[in-house]
């Protein structure tokens, strides 16, 4: 989603390697869009995040989601160290 918002973009972080078929029990009434690559599913939130309908399968593993612009301010808080 590289023309999009960064605040529009999510990326939910796993342990293990994300199953590429959880994309088929996605439910959604809006219009985001799903990537899943490796150990990360991302999302693009056109309406924003908050705004989302987007219903996620009971997952067997737990992730966390953050946005870009707090991903890239991590990224710059680690490098400072």
């Amino acid at each position: 989603f590289a023309n999009a918002d960064n605040a529009k973009v999510g990326v939910m972080f796993f342990a293990e390697v994300v199953p590429q078929n959880l994309t088929n029990d996605l439910r959604s009434r809006g219009r985001e869009e799903v990537v899943i690559s490796g150990r990360e599913i991302y999302f693009f939130y056109p309406d924003g995040m908050g705004k989302s309908k987007l219903m996620f399968p009971k997952l067997s593993q737990k992730g966390t989601v953050r946005n870009i612009n707090t991903i890239t301010k991590l990224v710059e808080l680690n490098r400072q160290k």
